[in-house]
């Protein structure tokens, strides 16, 4: 297991469980934590303690103004990283993106536009507080946008706002009570993520603790291979293993298709680890999530034995 892998799975762990900060507290203030299981967070989205996050990985290439716009059109804004402990989880999960994705560039809402070294958080309008810059960040009075860069360790560099030299992809943020946005982005060219108003389905789905996501060299809105969180809240690759019509129906209902074909030997490409979430999995058919069915989380698989699915 690499040690991106280990980052993510060490915070995943921390920041989905309620459990502890639960036991931490009085009986009569339990009720007021939030929980990541009971959020409610559009298809596709992140769910946490802290609220939804969407990495668009889909939107490249654009500069900073547009993926704020997205996020709008989305529904939500660009992130807001508050806190240590919202930075390394954001960080986990830039990391594992890189490791699927190669995604090097992610954009967040901090700006000094208008306000000259003054950084504020462009949504809720306030001052930063917690930093996370790079040596030598922010530097350049032109420099008025944040991202989060991988040649800095996912740490804060200050790029353009509105000209295309520094592109990137952006996270987008919102509060699991935040309305979703329909409206689709005028201005950007790029393509976009669908939002859960639109008729085609997501390729992920919606909860976290029943993430399922097709990855791979095919199409990845129907196609793909299978990655899933299991009941550790490990997300990884599904194994071959007992891979059949009954477990790919499963999938492919789940993501909000009609039903699906089985594919083995990792037919959309190697998965990226060996580290397999299920293996020697067997479903009914009738199971709502993929995460019903019974599995084993520890493998024997090799990186050629991804299952995979083809949905219609």
């Amino acid at each position: 297991m690499s040690f991106k892998t280990v980052c993510f799975l060490a915070f995943v762990s921390s920041a989905y469980s309620t459990s502890i900060l639960k036991e931490s507290i009085g009986d009569e203030e339990e009720e007021k934590v939030p929980s990541a299981a009971s959020a409610s967070c559009p298809e596709g989205w992140i769910e946490s303690i802290e609220g939804c996050f969407y990495f668009a990985h889909t939107a490249t290439g654009l500069i900073w103004r547009e993926g704020q716009e997205l996020c709008e059109n989305l529904g939500g804004h660009l992130a807001e990283i508050k806190s240590e402990e919202q930075n390394t989880f954001l960080v986990s999960l830039a990391m594992f993106e890189e490791n699927l994705i190669h995604r090097q560039s992610w954009q967040i809402g901090l700006s000094d536009q208008g306000h000259e070294g003054r950084w504020i958080w462009q949504h809720s309008t306030e001052d930063v507080e917690f930093v996370n810059w790079a040596s030598g960040q922010p530097e350049g009075i032109y420099d008025d946008c944040a991202c989060m860069d991988l040649e800095n360790d996912y740490m804060w560099v200050a790029v353009r706002c509105d000209e295309p030299d520094y592109f990137g992809s952006p996270i987008c943020m919102k509060d699991a009570s935040e309305p979703t946005s329909t409206t689709a982005s005028s201005t950007s060219t790029s393509t976009l993520p669908p939002t859960s108003s639109t008729s085609t389905p997501e390729h992920t789905s919606t909860s976290y603790f029943n993430r399922v996501e097709l990855i791979g060299s095919g199409n990845s809105s129907y196609e793909g291979n299978v990655y899933a969180v299991n009941h550790d809240e490990f997300f990884g690759p599904v194994c071959d293993d007992g891979w059949g019509a009954a477990e790919a129906n499963v999938v492919c209902r789940q993501l909000g298709f009609a039903g699906g074909f089985a594919t083995t030997e990792s037919q959309f490409g190697d998965v990226y680890t060996t580290n397999f979430a299920m293996d020697d999995i067997h479903c009914e058919g009738d199971e709502e999530h993929l995460q019903d069915c019974s599995y084993d989380s520890v493998d024997d698989c090799s990186i050629r034995e991804g299952a995979g699915v083809i949905c219609y």
